[in-house]
């Protein structure tokens, strides 16, 4: 499965190149995003933002830090493929191409089209996430959540469905790669406390950076809330020599409950507004934390 991910993805996007219909299909795929109320697209783009998924990634500082450090690792790799193939190609986003066309959601960027680093970013937690889980269940959603990120980039209006294909699977190649990295170099205690450290300063500049998405601007403020929030809380748990604990506040989280949280506020305020959604977002993280506490005392 980790080899048919990429392959899949270069696979359709040479079908499009070959086919000549890149164009088209943008067309077709953009407008079909006008019928989604304000803000849904603009919260789901923002999770391809690199400062919002290193502090999503304090999910994992204490279960599974070497996800953390895989993370990266992979990035590094993931930097140096995108710098360069945008540098190489330079090719012209769709606001350049199809002007008043385009039903554009934020800053209408103009080039370095190919390939989406939003796409390379998503991708590259998707591949480093579906190592780090072997539930079926979870890597689907895992790779459906990733697919509906990378997606977003053509629905704002930003990138090319060729751009977003070949972005994903760039960042899947290089999640692949910061697995294999982490497992040569382990994390020692010291190290591990620097990556809490990291993924602290990377939530801070999050509260503070510009966007372009004035409706995302709430999602942005809590995923940077609980990036400070749980570095510090595992920055606490290193010096204290704790290693079984992980709790915030006395209470125990688990990674899927604040991620089941935090994407369903995401996808469902702006259907319904802000207090509803996170009515019904904090109902399906309780149902997750009884799940995953069910399923713990019958494991004992």
């Amino acid at each position: 499965m980790l080899a048919v991910v990429p392959i899949v993805l270069l696979a359709c996007c040479a079908l499009l190149f070959a086919t000549n219909t890149d164009v088209s299909v943008f067309v077709a795929v953009n407008g079909a995003g006008r019928s989604f109320p304000s803000g849904f697209w603009d919260n789901v783009t923002l999770f391809g933002n690199g400062l919002l998924t290193a502090a999503l990634c304090a999910i994992w500082l204490r279960r599974h830090p070497q996800s953390v450090w895989a993370t990266l690792l992979g990035a590094i790799p993931a930097g140096i493929l995108t710098r360069s193939l945008k540098s190489f190609f330079d090719s012209p986003r769709p606001p350049a191409v199809l002007r008043s066309v385009v039903h554009v959601i934020g800053p209408a960027y103009q080039q370095t089209s190919f390939p989406s680093g939003d796409a390379i970013t998503v991708f590259l937690l998707a591949a480093i996430a579906y190592h780090t889980y072997e539930n079926v269940r979870v890597r689907a959603l895992i790779l459906s959540g990733a697919g509906l990120i990378a997606l977003s980039r053509i629905m704002v209006g930003v990138h090319w469905p060729t751009d977003v294909l070949a972005g994903g699977a760039v960042g899947w190649f290089s999640g692949c790669l910061g697995v294999a990295a982490a497992r040569r170099w382990g994390l020692n205690p010291l190290g591990r406390r620097l990556l809490a450290v990291f993924i602290a300063i990377c939530a801070a500049a999050l509260l503070f950076m510009h966007t372009g998405l004035p409706l995302a601007d709430p999602l942005r403020w809590i995923v940077a809330a609980i990036g400070l929030l749980l570095s510090g809380s595992a920055l606490a748990q290193r010096w204290a020599g704790e290693t079984q604990q992980s709790d915030v506040f006395g209470v125990t989280m688990d990674e899927g409950t604040l991620a089941t949280g935090l994407f369903s506020w995401a996808l469902i305020s702006p259907f319904v507004g802000m207090v509803y959604g996170t009515v019904i977002a904090a109902c399906a993280a309780i149902a997750v934390q009884v799940h995953v506490q069910n399923h713990a005392h019958l494991d004992a």
